[in-house]
């Protein structure tokens, strides 16, 4: 019968296979807010493209507070979503104006990761991957975000049950990973489930953990 596999060996093992990550140290957390809240429901590719047309129209990110929304939404459209996307992005900014008079995220970097997260949750259209993301990859922080290639491996490791949730699973595994290690793993299970675990056809034979797959 087969034995699962622990979250961390596991990780073990995608370094082997993958290399470690290593993460950008220039990386503005607003702008990975940003950049996180124009990724949902969209690729890579179109979100990557409106992010780089917000900011050079809008290079000073706290003139986006008193930008007309039809400029905003022409610069982010390729994201889609782009009424409720923009209604968030403003929102941030105005709080922050308000709140600190200046446009930047940097201040979370002096709390706990959870104090930051509650921060960023906060604010409406801002869930719990979106400030996993903003606390791993903007803060240089500890926390594993999980998307949906994240999700199907898991559940095909038989680490995650079958119907869970991205933010459960993120809640039940997170602690089990090894805080130095949780860039490794958010990083390198999505790119597994990229190019090895895909959905429709799984390259089993290809896969370095396929000992320690029950969807096999």
């Amino acid at each position: 019968m087969k034995k699962p596999c622990g979250v961390e060996p596991i990780v073990d093992r995608l370094v082997a296979f993958y290399g470690h990550v290593s993460r950008r140290k220039d990386r503005d957390p607003l702008v990975t807010l940003i950049g996180t809240i124009l990724s949902q429901n969209t690729t890579d590719k179109q979100s990557d493209a409106a992010l780089d047309n917000l900011l050079q129209k809008f290079p000073r990110l706290a003139d986006l507070a008193t930008a007309k929304p039809a400029s905003i939404k022409s610069c982010i459209k390729s994201a889609g979503l782009a009424d409720a996307k923009a209604k968030t992005i403003v929102t941030v900014i105005r709080r922050l104006l308000k709140e600190r008079d200046d446009a930047d995220l940097s201040f979370l970097s002096g709390m706990t990761a959870k104090e930051a997260r509650d921060w960023l949750t906060s604010n409406p259209g801002v869930g719990e991957k979106t400030a996993a993301c903003v606390i791993l990859f903007g803060l240089g922080m500890n926390a594993f975000p999980v998307d949906t290639h994240i999700r199907r491996v898991l559940i095909r490791l038989g680490i995650a049950a079958e119907g869970s949730s991205p933010d459960r699973i993120m809640k039940e595994v997170e602690p089990l990973i090894p805080p130095g290690k949780k860039l490794d793993a958010h990083v390198l299970l999505i790119r597994l489930g990229r190019e090895i675990c895909g959905a429709r056809i799984p390259l089993c034979d290809a896969c370095p953990i396929r000992d320690c797959c029950y969807f096999l």
